[in-house]
């Protein structure tokens, strides 16, 4: 038997700590739900060994933003003595966030990488597309990846990755997710990849794609309603995931918060037909 790897999955928070700017005029307080997900993993007495963030860090926001956020993930290493790891949605602005949020003020890259968490690989790419709701992993990118994977990892690998890969069950969604998943998949197959972990929908799903798990974790900042295709409403919700990894085997849950589940916007959907 080998040992349990515990993350905890986070998504879209869509933070504006300090612009405070009102996300389609929902009046929610997103920095606090955020918050309240730290306090929920203490007193549930969840001892992860990692976080990770799945885009959609900052609504649009400033350098100053990503900075405060930073301090809260200082913070947030300091009292729970494990690493909190991001990486960056289509809300999410790279300059700002390369300046507030990891200190150079002469960047504006993509932002990928790797880390080791108790000898499980997690690999984080950048799957914002310009200021397109959909996302494209670049070619770049895709090519680093295949570098990385080239090299096995004896307890296996995760793919954290903001847009979701698209399988004919998310059909509809097809306009806002993943534009490249046949590249993507061609790939990660056949290589020690577990699972792909991702967000962006606002909503939980979980499938297999080509043998492949995919898990979405629902947001932390608000839900959304995809099931009328044409009108999409978003609800005072959130969520959060735990993912256990142990002998390659890997296990979600979803974790729900108090919130009132009330519909705060409604977004009527015209790109159905692109």
């Amino acid at each position: 038997m080998g040992h349990k790897i515990t993350i905890v999955h986070i998504s879209d928070i869509h933070l504006n700590p300090v612009f405070k700017k009102d996300i389609f005029g929902m009046g929610i307080d997103t920095l606090s739900k955020f918050l309240a997900l730290f306090d929920d993993v203490k007193e549930k007495n969840i001892h992860p060994d990692c976080f990770v963030i799945s885009g959609d860090l900052i609504h649009e926001g400033t350098e100053d933003d990503y900075g405060y956020l930073h301090k809260i993930v200082q913070q947030k290493q300091q009292e729970f003595g494990v690493p909190v790891f991001v990486c960056l949605g289509n809300h999410d602005t790279r300059e700002p966030f390369w300046a507030g949020y990891k200190g150079d003020k002469n960047k504006n890259d993509e932002y990928y990488y790797s880390a080791m968490v108790q000898g499980l690989r997690l690999i984080f790419l950048d799957s914002k597309n310009g200021t397109d709701e959909e996302g494209v992993i670049s070619e770049k990118q895709l090519d680093w990846l295949n570098q990385e994977l080239m090299q096995p990892n004896p307890e296996g690998t995760l793919i954290i990755v903001h847009h979701p890969l698209f399988c004919k069950n998310l059909d509809y969604m097809k306009y806002s997710i993943l534009q490249n998943t046949d590249q993507l998949l061609s790939v990660l197959q056949g290589k020690d990849v577990l699972a792909v972990l991702s967000g962006h929908i606002h909503f939980n799903a979980v499938f297999n794609l080509s043998g492949l798990m995919n898990s979405v974790i629902a947001a932390a900042s608000y839900g959304i309603d995809c099931s009328n295709v044409h009108l999409h409403k978003f609800t005072d919700d959130s969520s959060y995931g735990i993912i256990t990894v142990e002998d390659q085997s890997v296990m979600v849950q979803q974790l729900s918060m108090p919130s009132t589940k009330n519909v705060k916007y409604e977004l009527p959907i015209k790109q159905l037909e692109n």
